[in-house]
Order: C-alpha cells, then sequence, then structure tokens
C-alpha cells in the first residue's frame, strides 16, 4: 500500500511540474498576443433586443496588429468621437460586429468609410453578437429616431445560427431571444428568454474577464482565478437552463447540429425578413442588403 500511494505522489508530482511548466510558458505567450482593454464596459441588456451597445461610452482595445477606439452616443450608435447626439440621418447602416466594425477604428469602418471618404450622412447601427432577429428588432427600435431613407444590411449566416443561441456576448451569461421546439408538437416557436442576470452581475464578470485576460500586464498568478470564473460561468450556465427548464418546460432549445436543418433556416429566415419587410415598409424605407458571402 505505501508503495502503492508513494507512487502515485510521484507520477502525480511529475504530472503537475510538466502540466504547470506548459501552462506557464503558454500564458506567458498568451500575455504577449493577446489584446489590452481599457474604458467602459460596451453592452447593456435590454428586454426587448436581448441586448445593446451602452450610450456615452468610451472604449479602447489593443490587439496584436490592431488597435480600436470605439465612441458611442447618447442613443448607442458607434460614432467617430465621443459627445456626439444621435440625429436624423437618410442612411443607417444595420449588422453585428462587422457592421460596427469590431476591432478597427471608426474611419477605416464600413460606416466610417461611407461617411468619410464618400461624404454619405449614414447612422452606424450595427451591434456585436447579434442575430438577425436582434438586427431586425434594432431596426424597429431605432427606425422613429434616425427616419431614414436607405438601410444597408451588412448580412452574414451566422446571423441564422444565433437565433438558436442564448448566449449574447458571453456564454450562458446574456439574454437574446431565440427560436425553440415546443415539446407537444415539435412546432418551431419564439422564446423570449427573459430570465437573464441582471445586467450589473454580467457587467462585474465582464469586467472581471477583461482584468484576466485583457490586461496588458497580464501573470500566472491570474489562472487560478480565471479558472474559478470559468467554473462559474458554467455554474451560471446550468443553473439558467435548469431554471428555463423549471419555468417553462413546454420548449426544448434547437441544438447546434439541428439548426443547420434548411427548413429550419428557411423558417427563421422567412419570419425575421418578412418583419424586417414590414419595419421598412411602414417607415418608407428601402433596404439594401449586402450578403457577405465569401465570409460565410
Amino acid at each position: 500500500m505505501l508503495y502503492f500511494i508513494l507512487s502515485f505522489a510521484f507520477v502525480f508530482f511529475i504530472a503537475s511540474f510538466f502540466a504547470y511548466r506548459g501552462a506557464k510558458d503558454f500564458f506567458k505567450k498568451y500575455k504577449h498576443s493577446r489584446m489590452s482593454v481599457g474604458g467602459e464596459f460596451l453592452f447593456l441588456a435590454d428586454t426587448y433586443r436581448g441586448s445593446k451597445l451602452k450610450p456615452n461610452i468610451s472604449f479602447e482595445q489593443q490587439l496584436e496588429q490592431t488597435a480600436m477606439r470605439l465612441f458611442t452616443n447618447d442613443q448607442g450608435e458607434r460614432v467617430a468621437k465621443p459627445g456626439m447626439k444621435a440625429e436624423q440621418k437618410p442612411y443607417v447602416l444595420l449588422g453585428d460586429s462587422f457592421a460596427m466594425g469590431s476591432g478597427a477604428d471608426y474611419d477605416v469602418s464600413f460606416g466610417g468609410q461611407l461617411a468619410t471618404r464618400y461624404g454619405i450622412p449614414i447612422a452606424n447601427l450595427g451591434v456585436g453578437t447579434y442575430s438577425l432577429l436582434q438586427v431586425v428588432r434594432h431596426f424597429e427600435v431605432m427606425v422613429p429616431l434616425y427616419k431614414p431613407k436607405v438601410a444597408v444590411f451588412v448580412y452574414n449566416h451566422g446571423m441564422v445560427n444565433r437565433c438558436f443561441k442564448t448566449n449574447a456576448f458571453m456564454k450562458g451569461l446574456g439574454r437574446r431571444p431565440v427560436f425553440v421546439r415546443r415539446r407537444k408538437d415539435q412546432k418551431i416557436i419564439l422564446h423570449e428568454n427573459r430570465l437573464p442576470l441582471p445586467p450589473w452581475v454580467i457587467e462585474r464578470i465582464h469586467r472581471l474577464r477583461g482584468i484576466l485576460i485583457g490586461n496588458p500586464n497580464f501573470d500566472f498568478s491570474y489562472v487560478a482565478n480565471y479558472v474559478q470564473l470559468a467554473l462559474l460561468m458554467k455554474g451560471i450556465k446550468k443553473v439558467r437552463s435548469l431554471l428555463h427548464k423549471l419555468c417553462d418546460p413546454r420548449f426544448r432549445y434547437i441544438d447546434d447540429h439541428e439548426h443547420y436543418d434548411n427548413s429550419l433556416r428557411e423558417y427563421v429566415l422567412r419570419t425575421c425578413l418578412n418583419q424586417l419587410a414590414d419595419v421598412a415598409e411602414k417607415s418608407g424605407c428601402t433596404v439594401l442588403v449586402y450578403h457577405m458571402f465569401e465570409y460565410t
């Protein structure tokens, strides 16, 4: 028995030592290759849209090759400089992070190019992580304020995938309206997904995550805290899933394999685009769809 215990302890020590060395080397490289983040928290929870960009923020992100400075006005629209107010514009840009210009300064983003290079007065209403349904709802909410004549929609297939996934901007923590299956007849229905964490909890976790993996002075001592955070996030996701089942057992979420079914995607596309067409028709706005085909 003693021999077995000593052998096990020796093997455990050797394995731990090499695991430590490997992890230390990995995070040493990770420290220099990842991003640094500064400024305010980007997102707010929203009952109808799921999430939205926080108004009047100044955000900086330094990547390995590029940098981004992001500012929003009083309505959460990405703008060229801080302190700007929302105003009516004849053109708006719709979409997710591609339209928003994630990872790039305003002047080289889609909206910035149209505004600065071609002199087109355009409001950038792109929001990172948005699904197709969220883009449509965001347009519906913002169109009375901006009263555009033309909306340019930067579309990719990933937006349809997100129509089945609840995580809006961090796994299991955000809320997003999603399409689910009703258990009794397997019919596709829309679920508003209104069992989120309070916004202040989401913001605190995002800030902690930013400290752990976005800090340019990242140190190996943060690993334990990061593991704890990962386990906490996983636990929260499990609890939220259980709460969904207890509060409304009438439906089930559509898994990653199922949402590639063509008939399912066709239903979601038709539903969302019909809603987009209705909003455009009522507001007198023409929607131009730019399909990022090569990317998707």
